[in-house]
């Protein structure tokens, strides 16, 4: 989590504020998600929020005294991370921009398909431009390197940490 973290504060960004993260593979969910970051109720840019990871303890680490983390654990922690960022830092504004700059017609992912949620396209716009190392983003359809860049500008106004070549 603090890896995670850090992140962030090298590339500039404000930290997101949660106030759990639980490491579980137990969830109904996990059967369909490999994480969930949910809010309290209320105004999401306020909210108390939650992070739960569908992993257990055991999968997190490469070596046994936990100094180097699985490459998917940290993709999915920063993934989670990125949708508390984005709700408590990103204006409707840039949400409407990246949308449009995007192809897409919605924001948040409950209403339609993940792969058509701008929410999960900037959460893996923002996990590329801070994980540090090559990360392609199949998920949403394999952008190119530029694109990453710009995805990650429009939604942070900061550079990204990944190396900006192929």
């Amino acid at each position: 989590m603090q890896w995670a973290l850090a992140r962030f504060d090298r590339a500039g960004l404000e930290l997101p504020r949660v106030e759990s993260i639980t490491f579980t593979r137990f969830s109904d969910y996990c059967a369909d998600l490999d994480g969930l970051a949910i809010p309290s109720e209320g105004d999401h840019r306020n909210a108390e929020w939650g992070v739960v990871l569908c992993l257990s303890e055991d999968e997190v680490c490469d070596d046994p005294g936990c100094a180097r983390y699985n490459t998917a654990v940290k993709r999915t922690v920063l993934h989670e991370l990125a949708h508390v960022w984005m709700e408590q830092f990103v204006p409707e504004p840039t949400k409407a921009a990246f949308m449009s700059w995007r192809g897409l017609q919605t924001w948040d992912g409950h209403a339609t398909d993940w792969a058509r949620s701008a929410a999960e396209h900037g959460a893996e716009f923002i996990t590329w431009g801070l994980l540090g190392s090559g990360y392609a983003m199949v998920e949403v359809g394999l952008p190119s390197v530029d694109e990453r860049v710009t995805g990650f500008q429009l939604l942070t106004g900061r550079q990204p940490l990944q190396p900006t070549a192929d």
